[in-house]
């Protein structure tokens, strides 16, 4: 099961990663203006990372900085309200979050953050795709199974597996209201052979 959602996710680019929104509560002392991402965290993205102050209802966004920028702050415990934040990825599937300025009052940071699909480790767990796909997963192992046991069924498993994959990748596709057409510059011209 985990390695046919990988190979469906590394070929057609649906899902390699899922994307969810995670909250950090920050206190005004330095040892909460450094904190781990959530579990299974890879990244966050940049454009959704905003803090509110404890009973405000307005929010403001984070600018990501890198860690040049972040090195280069000369006194990284000066303390205020953050505006920035810089992602450490030394330590092996556990990014960091720093936010500077330390914050001077009770926050939250809410960030949406990129994370692993989750592996199936228990018949019983739930497959971590959109439900979208779950025909597509239950085709293609069967075909799987199919090619090991049932040489017979192999067929049926194809045509109701690419079916699924089809339907899927139809209904997973970004939908927008704007259609970018390029058409070549300057005349066109035809050659007789």
């Amino acid at each position: 099961m985990n390695y046919l959602t990988l190979e469906i996710a590394t070929e057609n680019g649906d899902r390699v990663y899922a994307i969810d929104q995670e909250t950090q509560a920050v206190t005004s002392t330095a040892s909460t203006s450094v904190f781990a991402l959530a579990s299974g965290s890879i990244d966050v993205l940049d454009e959704r990372v905003i803090i509110t102050l404890s009973g405000e209802t307005s929010s403001t966004p984070l600018s990501r900085i890198s860690r040049e920028d972040y090195l280069m702050i000369p006194d990284k415990t000066t303390t205020g309200t953050p505006s920035q934040f810089y992602i450490d990825h030394s330590v092996l599937n556990t990014p960091t979050m720093y936010l500077w300025p330390v914050a001077d009052a009770a926050a939250t940071i809410t960030y949406d953050r990129m994370r692993f699909i989750q592996d199936a480790v228990a018949l019983s767990d739930t497959a971590d795709v959109r439900r979208i796909w779950l025909d597509t997963l239950a085709w293609g192992l069967a075909l799987r199974l199919a090619q090991k046991f049932n040489v017979e069924r192999i067929d049926t498993c194809e045509k109701a597996y690419s079916k699924a994959l089809a339907i899927a990748k139809m209904e997973s596709r970004a939908r927008s209201a704007i259609v970018i057409e390029a058409r070549g510059f300057g005349r066109s011209r035809h050659r007789r052979a």
